[in-house]
């Protein structure tokens, strides 16, 4: 994953960040030459959102952090002109500040464009005082120093942490530019994870958040059978088994910001490689025979490599003294056994012996 999907101070995983340049421009009288010079306009990196020079009043872009497409675009006609409705705006002044404070979440992104005196209807209906309030909730931090003809461009949020508002006023109503680097996140993320090497599975306990989950693989005892995606609590099935793949974030507009701190994994221990039986393969052995020994090894990973593993057999007699041992290197495939024999010779070995097998089961 990237770097950026950790928070250190939260101790989490979260959706990585990309920067997004984004560019406001506002001019708050008519400009010279109105087509080559628009009053405003919203670029995003080389994207041309939105220009125009007739569009007169504020013009609002919102956006989901992880989401550089405008979710709403909006223009309320707040110049001294009062245009009716059906030239294609969305209200007034009153209707700007309702938009602003009830439909604006607290984690989007906001970038706001003055167009041609935008202020007068704020100052005509008394409103510009709760105006310039709401503005400091987003960050801004000249809001009042607005006048009625001043240019404004701003790129702010509420709580938006990773973002700090930018704004540009020009009073007397030249041509101002605000840009940023808008930290936009990923809208999802996957973290691969190693499996616990687990005898049987017991419980699984995670965030009960549908944006965050933790994805497993299922089998029988053939193999695959599917992959299943958990979040709260979580019980497995006796009959199957089960390998963790991943931690999955997915932003939404209900959980645009989702983090993973912890998950509980309740689970009986069981080593990757371990030695399953060791055995003479003959019944009786008359003394000067050749006795032969198979052991068997078990590799409990399902990854895709085979692993070569160290074996010791060790011959006792009955007060535990080493009669000899025999070594070699067993290959073993993912999630299966292999098996290896040596041979004994007879004539100066004890009536009774026992027979030890020795890995490495940190492998």
């Amino acid at each position: 994953a990237p770097e950026s999907a950790y928070d250190s101070l939260r101790q989490a995983i979260v959706l990585p960040v990309r920067a997004v340049p984004l560019a406001v421009r506002s001019a708050g009288k008519p400009t010279s030459d109105p087509v080559r010079e628009p009053y405003m306009s919203f670029r995003l990196r080389d994207s041309l959102l939105l220009e125009n020079s007739f569009r007169q009043g504020l013009n609002i872009m919102v956006f989901s952090v992880f989401d550089s497409l405008p979710r709403a675009v909006r223009r309320y006609d707040t110049s001294p002109f009062d245009s009716p409705i059906e030239t294609g705006h969305d209200g007034y002044a009153r209707e700007c500040l309702a938009f602003l404070r009830d439909s604006v979440r607290d984690e989007e992104i906001v970038a706001i464009a003055a167009c041609d005196e935008s202020f007068s209807r704020f100052q005509r209906d008394g409103l510009f005082a709760e105006f310039k309030t709401l503005l400091k909730t987003f960050g801004s931090t000249r809001a009042d120093s607005l006048t009625v003809s001043t240019s404004f461009a701003f790129i702010g949020s509420r709580s938006y942490r990773r973002l700090t508002a930018v704004e540009r006023i020009a009073p007397a109503g030249s041509v101002v530019v605000a840009t940023a680097d808008v930290p936009f996140t990923w809208d999802s993320l996957r973290v691969t994870v190693s499996t616990p090497i687990a005898r049987r599975w017991q419980a699984i306990r995670c965030p009960d958040v549908g944006q965050v989950s933790l994805r497993l693989a299922r089998r029988d005892g053939k193999g695959l059978v599917d992959t299943i995606s958990i979040s709260g609590q979580w019980q497995p099935e006796d009959s199957l088994e089960y390998d963790l793949l991943s931690i999955d974030l997915r932003a939404s507009t209900a959980s645009p910001l989702p983090m993973f701190t912890q998950a509980d994994l309740f689970f009986e221990q069981r080593p990757q490689v371990f030695a399953t039986g060791i055995e003479s393969l003959n019944a009786a052995v008359l003394r000067g025979d050749t006795m032969v020994i198979e052991a068997e090894v078990m590799n409990a990973r399902f990854g895709l490599d085979s692993v070569a593993v160290p074996v010791q057999i060790v011959v006792r007699d009955t007060s535990g003294n080493v009669v000899t041992t025999s070594q070699a290197l067993l290959t073993v495939g993912p999630n299966a056994h292999a098996t290896v024999r040596s041979a004994l010779a007879t004539e100066s070995v004890s009536r009774a012996i026992t027979l030890e097998l020795l890995i490495d089961e940190q492998l």
